[in-house]
């Protein structure tokens, strides 16, 4: 807080005014400077560049942020330094006072407008992403998916894939100052999915065998089937040793991926459709495209599958969403018998 005793350290022109000044109308003047003021909304005062110390003062008493020009201005130059004072957009609200709102000036505490800001929870599909970015006015869905998918944009963000499809990290976004175009937020998620990789990512996957394409849809595999991180490493174990067998990955996120107008019902003709690219209960290996956007946890357990044996799992009829993993087919059926019987 700037109090009386800081009067002696002000400068020239200040001190000359002080001295013209009686004590008790210092001392007043103090008081007025550090007395706060309860703004109950936000107030937002301009201060370009070149304005004057009158121009702020009316400024500031119009949205009622000081209670008066005169002796606000009067305050500075007794009290402050309007030499220091930066211009900006300049935001108060709550309780302030005329010696906060001049210090924060000087310090440039200037208020910078958000224009936008989102969420991609882990697991969201490209089509889920963009629907949220056409609902905060980015450009319609089908628009936005059509520049996902394109081969410019693609080499660009040096994505070699076919779509951004599990490469648009699932996280927080805000942008300040002006709205971005969806080609920026693009490149802002990819560039936050890029700084998630450990960094020596791709040459632990070259170690293992895999493209960082196959890693990441690998990786929106494990995210897909559980919420659980201690499940994703062993989810990882069954992928790679299926993917080692050869044999079928069962993995059913993959298939609903895959089904046009998923409406929540997984039938047996969608189990036995082999037209579906992402029906991982007939075609072997990994799917050709991720099938959703994998947090860091998960892209880390595709590399660090747990060694325990295990080769299925099965939902835990408890509702805790959490699996069974299982040794033998023999021990598998039986967990899925109780799931059924818990589901009649």
């Amino acid at each position: 807080m700037i109090g009386s005793r800081r009067i002696l350290w002000i400068a020239l022109p200040g001190l000359l005014l002080a001295v013209l000044l009686p004590a008790a109308a210092l001392w007043k003047l103090s008081r007025w400077g550090d007395a706060t003021r309860s703004l109950v909304t936000a107030r937002d005062v301009s201060f370009p560049t070149g304005a004057s110390l009158s121009e702020l003062a009316r400024a500031l008493e119009q949205a009622e942020v000081v209670s008066s020009a005169l002796l606000f201005r009067i305050f500075v130059r007794c009290c402050s330094d309007f030499k220091k004072f930066q211009a900006g957009k300049y935001r108060f609200d709550g309780d302030t006072s005329p010696a906060q709102v001049a210090e924060r000036i000087i310090a440039g505490d200037i208020h910078i407008e958000l224009r936008l800001r989102f969420s991609v929870p882990e697991g969201f599909t490209l089509a889920k992403i963009t629907a949220r970015l056409a609902k905060h006015g980015l450009g319609a869905q089908a628009e936005l998916q059509r520049m996902a998918r394109d081969p410019a944009l693609l080499t660009a963000l040096k994505i070699n894939a076919d779509s951004l499809e599990g490469y648009l990290y699932p996280a927080t976004y805000s942008f300040y100052q002006q709205l971005p175009t969806a080609r920026q937020v693009f490149a802002r998620m990819v560039a936050k999915w890029r700084s998630m990789l450990p960094a020596d990512y791709q040459q632990q996957l070259t170690k293992k065998g895999l493209t960082l394409h196959e890693a990441v849809t690998m990786a929106s595999l494990i995210e897909l089937e559980t919420a659980h991180d201690d499940e994703r490493n062993k989810i990882s174990e069954v992928i790679w040793r299926r993917l080692k067998d050869r044999t079928p990955l069962g993995i059913d996120a993959a298939v609903i991926y895959g089904i046009k107008d998923y409406r929540g019902d997984l039938k047996r003709h969608h189990l036995q459709d082999a037209s579906n690219p992402w029906n991982t209960r007939i075609h072997r290996g990994l799917p050709p495209s991720p099938i959703g956007s994998p947090a860091r946890a998960s892209l880390i357990a595709v590399l660090n599958p747990t060694d325990a044996g295990h080769y299925f799992y099965v939902l835990i009829p408890d509702g805790s969403r959490r699996h069974h993993f299982s040794r033998t087919l023999r021990e598998h059926n039986y967990h899925v018998r109780k799931l059924i019987r818990a589901s009649r």
